[in-house]
């Protein structure tokens, strides 16, 4: 293939891309991408300002994660950032692709990055990555469902008792039952206990007490379930 070239034919081709006009730009790039002319096509597409496209190349064809990065803080485009992102999550850099996702105002990968982040334990990442999605108003009812539920999880395996207590008193379509059902589970039972408490759920909400010995409540919360049954 041309990327073979030798050195003189690839310095040529070099001189010939920086005398192309805008109007073959793209088409010659493509070619070189087919030829295996990486640096070539990355620096026509950079000349002709197709830089999701140059991104790309970067990313997909000289697989370089660093160089990228550089790349689109250098030219701070959201399409860019959300390129970045997606294969940052693809090579499992798990906060580095949630602080690209940030920076491009992107939550249409919500799905992806709450399994990769809960999978990896990295809540606090995700918690920044909620937080933009949440403030964008961002997809339908079930996407703002799946977001507020991945939310409360979140500050519940990190211990940010006041955040979720502020979190569940503000409006919220998270599904709180299912959370303190995950919570109760894993033995966070202070966590547990809140979310139950938050939605009356009271025969739930005394065995949680059960398990942190706090009987006489405990009891009170087993007759007012009775009384709401």
């Amino acid at each position: 293939g041309a990327g073979d070239l030798p050195e003189e034919h690839k310095g040529r081709v070099m001189e010939y891309i920086n005398r192309l006009d805008k109007f073959d730009g793209g088409d010659i790039a493509s070619i070189c991408v087919t030829e295996g002319l990486f640096e070539e096509a990355f620096t026509i597409y950079k000349k002709f300002d197709d830089k999701k496209a140059a991104v790309a190349v970067l990313l997909n064809d000289l697989k370089d994660l660093e160089r990228a990065k550089d790349f689109a803080t250098a030219c701070n485009l959201d399409e860019v950032w959300s390129t970045l992102a997606e294969a940052e999550l693809s090579s499992g850099k798990i906060p580095e692709a949630i602080d690209s996702f940030v920076k491009a105002k992107d939550p249409s990968q919500y799905l992806r990055v709450i399994d990769a982040a809960q999978d990896a334990d990295e809540y606090h990442a995700l918690i920044t990555f909620l937080q933009m999605a949440r403030k964008k108003d961002f997809g339908t009812q079930e996407a703002r469902s799946a977001i507020d539920t991945a939310m409360l999880i979140a500050y519940a395996r990190t211990n940010m008792v006041s955040e979720l207590e502020e979190f569940l008193s503000s409006p919220n379509i998270a599904n709180v039952e299912e959370v303190g059902d995950r919570c109760f589970e894993m033995g966070s039972y202070e966590a547990a206990k809140m979310l139950f408490n938050s939605i009356s759920k009271h025969d739930k909400l005394a065995s949680c007490l059960v398990r942190v010995e706090k009987y006489a409540e405990a009891v009170e919360a087993a007759k007012k379930a009775n009384f709401t049954r």
